[in-house]
């Protein structure tokens, strides 16, 4: 029983203290805002720089999950169609917004990307089999994005890699599109 009493009697004695014990208010971090946007659209592709150049469709979707450390990394779909070459290209990767050249006037609605996807490209055809392969696409873009969230792609170029074309493996691609933005940039 003298056991019991000294063990609450050191217990009382200890948790007095605790209670005049000033406590210090927590810092709050600054809270950093991102939000999630996507945009989709489609343009036109010049493929290919030999005379077996032919014209495509590519339909890009780009989904930025709002990650706070990085809020200019994108996922990217495209899908490119080029019926004179029987060419579909399906792929998935990324695109990463460069800095804005201004933060207001004309210019801050100006922005530029660098983008890369990587899937499979089939080549088909009426008379031949279906030949399927892992294809490679990467570029820059210069976009203007209006007011009423249009993006504008006023240019595109870069390169693409899927072997059975007819022009090659390799070859540049040129273009520009159109697209929405849903969200907030």
């Amino acid at each position: 029983m003298k056991v019991m009493k000294f063990l609450a009697l050191t217990l009382l004695m200890t948790a007095i203290p605790c209670f005049a014990q000033t406590t210090a208010t927590p810092t709050t971090p600054t809270p950093t805002t991102a939000s999630m946007n996507f945009n989709i659209g489609a343009g036109a592709l010049g493929l290919g720089g030999s005379n077996q150049a032919t014209a495509a469709t590519d339909v890009a979707l780009t989904i930025n999950p709002g990650i706070a450390k990085l809020p200019g990394l994108s996922l990217r779909s495209d899908n490119l169609l080029a019926p004179g070459a029987n060419l579909q290209f399906y792929a998935g990767g990324f695109e990463y917004q460069l800095p804005k050249l201004a933060k207001s006037g004309l210019l801050s609605a100006v922005y530029f990307d660098l983008n890369a996807t990587a899937g499979i490209n089939r080549i088909t055809s009426a008379t031949l089999p279906t030949k399927s392969s892992f294809g490679l696409m990467a570029g820059a873009s210069m976009h203007y994005l209006t007011s009423a969230n249009v993006d504008l792609n006023l240019f595109q170029v870069g390169f693409l890699r899927t072997p059975g074309a007819p022009w090659g493996a390799n070859a540049p691609y040129f273009g520009g599109s159109v697209s929405y933005f849903f969200g907030k940039q």
